[in-house]
């Protein structure tokens, strides 16, 4: 059985180049992934005014409806993936998108755009309106920010869990 695996005083010359050349084209591919690198951040997420919200409801619910929702999806994922220590492949993915939903009685309509910016959503949402057509409007209600109660507890490395004390009787 022949050992692959090499020291950093003991890999050939040619090895190392082609190591370097598939980490630099992993990274040199993803240029998001750089960017955040030499931040030191994570990407932005897209920011939407309440009032811009607020007509893209207005506008999923003109042709009727009794319920309308904006859900609007940035998801960042990296991957590198090693089998028995050698680099195999490299993913940085970003999946960003707004689905538009209108519900009229048993009539669903719902539409998905890629396009983040308003006029997206207004065409998204005229598109989910005329799907899920009514026979009555509704008046929309305002999106706004609300503070709630949080009921579910997660732990992360930065804030691990308190620790109980030793002692239970």
């Amino acid at each position: 059985m022949k050992n692959d695996f090499f020291g950093v005083e003991d890999m050939p010359r040619r090895r190392f180049l082609e190591l370097g050349l598939k980490g630099g084209l992993a990274l040199a591919a993803t240029p998001a992934l750089m960017r955040c690198a030499r931040t030191g951040q994570a990407p932005s997420r897209p920011q939407f005014a309440f009032e811009d919200l607020n007509r893209v409801i207005r506008k999923a619910l003109e042709k009727g409806g009794e319920f309308g929702e904006v859900y609007i999806e940035n998801r960042v994922s990296r991957s590198i993936l090693l089998e028995e220590g050698k680099f195999k492949s490299a993913v940085f993915g970003i999946s960003q998108g707004a689905g538009v939903r209108v519900i009229a009685g048993d009539k669903t309509g719902y539409a998905y755009t890629d396009d983040l910016t308003v006029d997206g959503f207004l065409r998204a949402a005229d598109v989910a309106s005329v799907i899920a057509r009514g026979s009555r409007a509704v008046q929309p209600v305002d999106v706004r920010e609300v503070k709630r109660p949080s009921y579910s507890r997660s732990r992360s490395p930065s804030r691990p869990w308190p620790t109980r004390s030793a002692s239970r009787s």
